[in-house]
């Protein structure tokens, strides 16, 4: 048996695993903060279940642009161990597109909690 064929378990132990390194990097862990602060104040408004749909779909694809950051990051490392000028541009231009996104994650989370604040408020 291919060491590559692993069992329906086995990939998902794989998968957790790289979960829990993700857990380690600062950056994920400030999306996590974030994210939780953003499920709190829905829970606290009452989002209506598309609303919830979009905030998970959001967060999901915020986290996932990060370990995926997380992922390029870490093979650039070790296929190049010495500074390199391209390597920082596959870092910056990862980096880049998880920050993007952010930005779009925002503005996107502003338009869905802006009518519930403003009813509260």
């Amino acid at each position: 048996m291919s060491p590559y064929s692993k069992s329906l378990y086995h990939g998902f132990k794989d998968a957790f695993r790289g979960i829990r390194i993700a857990l380690k990097e600062r950056s994920f862990k400030i999306m996590l903060v974030i994210a939780t602060i953003v499920i709190a104040v829905g829970i606290f408004v009452h989002l209506t279940p598309t609303h919830w749909a979009l905030i998970f779909m959001l967060i999901g694809v915020v986290l996932g642009l990060e370990m995926f950051n997380t992922y390029i990051e870490k093979a650039a490392d070790f296929l190049e161990p010495s500074y390199s000028l391209k390597v920082r541009a596959l870092k910056d231009i990862a980096a880049g597109i998880v920050l993007i996104f952010c930005i779009l994650a925002a503005i996107s989370g502003a338009i869905i909690f802006s009518s519930y604040l403003t009813n509260i408020f």
